[in-house]
């Protein structure tokens, strides 16, 4: 039986959590929440998220400051950020940033199962084989 993957969520918004838990079993994933950038590193290093889910509407949470507290690109999970339509420097920020997938909040509650799914989908597929994990 394999480990399902897990979806690492930077938010503290607690009606969101229960949203993206359901969106994650529905997928066939864990949710994994995070509410500061120390538990990121933590959740990375000992989880490995193949996705991270972050509400780039949250000042705590700045988009730099996300990919900065990951592994290299070449390990890191895929980068899903989502921020309030009126906010666009965030959504700027976290392109510039590398995240892999930006979009607005309402496009993200509306889609959540279907970007989880094709995120995941590009995550499995860009996994390394033979033991390689990519990190040092």
């Amino acid at each position: 039986m394999t480990d399902r993957p897990v979806i690492a969520a930077l938010v503290r918004d607690l009606m969101l959590e229960t949203r993206l838990e359901a969106a994650a079993a529905a997928v066939g994933a864990r949710l994994a929440v995070c509410a500061s950038l120390d538990e990121l590193r933590q959740i990375s290093d000992t989880q490995r998220p193949a996705l991270m889910l972050v509400d780039l509407g949250d000042p705590a949470f700045p988009a730099g400051a996300v990919v900065d507290a990951l592994p290299p690109a070449s390990a890191r999970p895929r980068l899903l950020g989502f921020y309030p339509h009126v906010q666009h420097e965030p959504a700027d920020l976290a392109k510039r940033s590398g995240y892999d997938t930006v979009v607005p909040r309402s496009r993200f509650l509306s889609d959540t199962t279907a970007l989880l799914r094709r995120l995941l989908d590009e995550a499995a597929a860009r996994q390394p084989t033979d033991g390689d994990t990519g990190r040092p």
